[in-house]
């Protein structure tokens, strides 16, 4: 995540400044040069008779991409790879997709997903579920499709125009994560199951001849070594069987006698195994593809892609022979995706447009000249970004595909960079070496092999300082740990936890100087289980010690109580006297965000909620700052607020397409960081549109809403939207604007004929160029009585001291609010008995008296009988 933000000078004149020209919408995302990503499956057809059409799947929100060879005379060609229409983020398909084959005689896809198997084109947005259910193994084989669901063998055909007609299913043995293979020696189908004890099953038919009466046969494996875990499988040209697997080292078992007996070759190939094993050659002679590793004769030697003139680094995972050119091979690579025209000893990529890097975190020099990146798909460096941007390939410092998820640079130093997975690097000589600084895997931390380095922060006002923040996967433990020697040794700050070892997880750290103090604000995730970590520590050096303690508590916030939320995200302003987070509050789980000014309150404060996305489920991932604007990332959508912090309304600056998680936030100009890439976006000038009022005014059950602008540009009009107070947005109307006027004009609309409820209004403004931004109608409308009895979870929750409990009646009466403890004993009687109308009702409890632990609030309403009594019991709980 991003920390320290550095502008310009004439940032530095306006940072605090609350009246400046308006800020804009942003711009088109433009996708930075950082093409790749994490890639899980490969296909390939043949299309005419000298291009092919490759297929991938990756880890990112962009489920599969394709891009165009040619293969004819001369040098091959590729297009850029695009992404399916119908596969993109906002399809919402994700990284689920781990099985793809393709069918040539039609041109469609088939893949297996969570919902099934399915089908796509690339011609079409269409999504096709041709079954149901969990699918396992998948093969498309001259125009036949075999999958397997269970303990089912299922068995159909394609047709041009991929239509999938199934012929029936046989019982065959359960296999994990199976592999469907044609020998072409016999014509029959292999099945395949993974394991230290691997399944092989022969049908008794043809690919082309099975029927209700086939029978799937046993092929012995048991001679294969069970210390290792057989993962691939694969048939020759000549008939031959592979299975591949790893255990310090790639191992390949072949078969030269339909699994009679196995010879079992040491690749001398360190690594693990990939999903699949593909051959070019003719049945005499031929070459055999596993993971990172290749044989030219047969399976008898092995050698690792890329020997020679050695562009990238292949990665384990998956390869593919291209159905035209036998020497033209596709293999996952550290970066994405890599070629072979040669077989296999020299490599290069062939990532262009393939938009799939996920993007965790970035810094840049005062200068923007030079930036660094670290993502899943390796750790990237900008050169000369303000002119004509250059970047580099993919680095690995650990020398593996492993992810990379916090990055630093050593002030505007930008040869020497800290890079942070599961350990921290350091290059000093712009990544061409990396040295491992620390690891917490080891004694005295001890910590798990799934745990990772989410910040990395180098003091800017001594470099030797660096510090590190680590989470566990899986657990709500993790550790801080610092260095003063720039990396050489490192000690643990503990900060709730009593001694060394599991303490609370760090998202992020930045570093100011107060007065003579050197201090570090370090954003934690919320763990109720001790050692308790919540929201915001504050760290000042003393020394060569650090001594924390919490920063949202009551006395360091405005509404003088304990913020009960997790801190992912903070920024500090150039003058140091501002800072910035954001993240999520841990009882409703929606987005948050404060500032704190240090010349001023010196306590944090939240941000204007008008136009704030306070919807549950949604994560205030990221936040930054501009001269005068702050923007905040929530899921997808990016905000930003001008004005007055306290009193502003946000505004919804870009939207992303749904399913695209926002990860960093970097200004000047805007780049952000997501699980599909690196964007840069601009400012758009002035508003096209200034609103100088929006009002309401109820009438029965009609809402007639008023507004005002005080100038417009380009103004095709507003969507009006409303929602209820616990529903989703909705389009409800359009009202035409007026193009372009230096006058004021009025606008006004009425919703008719609503039902009893509390409601929302926004208005979507629309440019004719298709921009968008909301404006929030400031208070809620409430329309006649509730229709039935409800009684809601107390807000915040958990809390210290002071939460709301809010209720609705749809009728008179008396009523009773009393709170219990775990026991069962009354702590306080809130409502006795008082008499209250049919509406909407917040009643404050102050747990101040109370001592931390769960509670129980009770509302009983009180009728003419028993019978016609109702209540409801919720749970709370005070944390002090």
């Amino acid at each position: 995540m991003k920390k320290i933000i550095t502008c310009s000078i004439f940032s530095i004149i306006c940072i605090l400044s609350v009246h400046m020209v308006a800020f804009g919408q942003l711009s088109i995302p433009e996708v930075q040069g950082i093409f790749g990503g994490r890639i899980n499956c490969i296909s390939a057809i043949y299309k005419t008779a000298d291009t092919s059409r490759v297929f991938v799947s990756t880890e990112s929100a962009n489920s599969i991409f394709y891009t165009d060879v040619y293969t004819g005379t001369g040098t091959p060609r590729f297009t850029e790879f695009t992404v399916m229409p119908g596969l993109d983020v906002t399809a919402n398909y994700g990284s689920a997709i781990q099985t793809i084959c393709a069918d040539s005689a039609s041109g469609y896809l088939f893949f297996i997903h969570t919902t099934g198997l399915l089908s796509a084109h690339p011609s079409s947005s269409t999504i096709t579920t041709v079954a149901s259910g969990t699918i396992n193994g998948l093969l498309v084989y001259k125009s036949y499709l075999y999958y397997i669901k269970g303990t089912q063998f299922h068995y159909g055909t394609v047709s041009s125009s991929g239509v999938y007609t199934e012929s029936g299913f046989v019982s065959i043995a359960s296999l994990t994560n199976p592999v469907i293979c044609v020998n072409e020696s016999n014509n029959r189908v292999y099945c395949f199951g993974e394991g230290t004890a691997p399944k092989l099953y022969k049908s008794s038919a043809n690919y082309n001849s099975i029927t209700g009466a086939t029978t799937f046969s046993s092929i012995s494996l048991s001679s294969l070594s069970a210390s290792l875990t057989w993962k691939a499988f694969g048939i020759g040209p000549d008939g031959r069987l592979f299975v591949g697997g790893a255990s310090s080292g790639k191992r390949v078992a072949n078969s030269t006698n339909d699994g009679t007996s196995w010879t079992t070759v040491n690749t001398g190939i360190t690594g693990t195994y990939g999903p699949n094993i593909d051959f070019s050659g003719t049945a005499s002679s031929y070459y055999v593809y596993f993971a990172t590793c290749y044989s030219t004769d047969m399976g008898t030697s092995w050698a690792q892609f890329g020997n020679s003139g050695l562009q990238t680094h292949p990665n384990d995972g998956a390869v593919f022979v291209d159905p035209i050119k036998p020497s033209m091979v596709y293999l996952t690579s550290d970066q994405g995706i890599a070629a072979s025209t040669n077989s296999g000893p020299n490599i290069f990529e062939i990532n262009e447009g393939l938009e799939a890097v996920q993007v965790n975190d970035f810094d840049m020099n005062a200068s923007k000249s030079n930036g660094w990146v670290a993502s899943k798909s390796g750790v990237r460096k900008v050169y000369d970004y303000t002119t004509s941007p250059v970047w580099s390939n993919a680095m690995f410092p650990n020398g593996d595909g492993s992810p990379y998820y916090s990055i630093d640079m050593k002030g505007n130093d930008t040869s020497t960079a800290y890079a942070g997975n599961v350990r921290v690097y350091k290059t000093t000589n712009n990544g061409t070496s990396w040295n491992q600084m620390f690891t917490a895997e080891d004694s005295p931390y001890n910590f798990l092999s799934s745990s990772s380095v989410e910040a990395i922060e180098v003091c800017p006002y001594n470099t030797s300082i660096i510090f590190a923040g680590y989470t566990q996967t899986g657990t709500n433990k993790g550790g801080l740990f610092y260095t003063t020697n720039s990396g050489t040794n490192w000690s643990q700050i503990l900060i709730e936890a009593a001694s060394t070892g599991q303490d609370v997880d760090v998202n992020d750290i930045v570093f100011s100087i107060e007065g003579t103090d050197t201090v570090a604000y370090v954003g934690v995730s919320y763990d109720l289980a001790a050692p308790q970590g919540v929201a915001l520590y504050r760290l000042i050096k003393s020394g060569s010690t650090w001594t924390p303690s919490q920063n949202m508590n009551a006395a360091n916030t405005t509404v003088g109580y304990q913020i009960v939320a997790t801190i992912i995200d903070l920024a500090v302003s150039v003058t140091g006297d501002t800072l910035y987070a954001c993240g999520t509050d841990a009882g409703e789980n929606h987005p948050i965000a404060y500032y704190k000014i240090r010349s001023g309150t010196n306590k944090w404060t939240a941000f204007s909620v008008s136009g704030f996305p306070i919807t549950p489920g949604k994560i205030g991932k990221a936040i930054t700052i501009a001269p005068d604007t702050v923007f905040v990332a929530a899921d997808n959508e990016v905000f930003y607020l001008t004005g007055s912090y306290s009193s502003a309304t946000w505004v919804t600056g870009y939207t992303y397409p749904v399913g695209t998680q926002i990860n960093v936030l970097y200004y000047d100009e805007l780049l952000v960081g997501t699980g599909t890439g690196l964007y840069s976006q601009k400012g758009q000038g002035a508003l096209p549109v200034e609103l100088t009022s929006f009002t309401s005014s109820v009438t029965g059950s009609s809402v007639m809403l008023n507004w005002r602008t005080l100038n417009e540009q380009n103004n095709s009009g507003f969507d009006i939207e409303r929602k209820m107070q616990h529903g989703a947005w909705n389009r409800i109307a359009f009202v035409r604007g007026n193009g372009t006027t230096n006058s004021e004009s009025d606008y006004s609309y009425t919703d008719n004929a609503l039902n009893s409820g509390v409601y929302l209004y926004r208005l979507k403004q629309m440019d004719y160029n298709g921009i968008s931004k909301y404006y929030y109608l400031s208070s809620e409308i409430t329309i006649g009585v509730p229709s039935k009895f409800t009684l809601y979870q107390n807000y915040p929750n958990p809390f210290n001291p002071v939460t709301k409990i809010n209720f609705e009646l749809p009728t008179e009466g008396n009523i009773n609010l009393v709170v219990y403890d775990v026991a069962g004993r009354i702590v306080s009687e809130l409502i006795s008995n008082q008499y209250y109308n049919a509406g909407y009702h917040s009643v404050e409890f102050n747990a101040s008296a109370l001592s931390s632990g769960a509670y129980f609030y009770k509302l009983v309403t009180s009728g003419s009988n028993s019978k016609s009594s109702i209540s409801s019991v919720k749970k709370m709980v005070l944390i002090k």
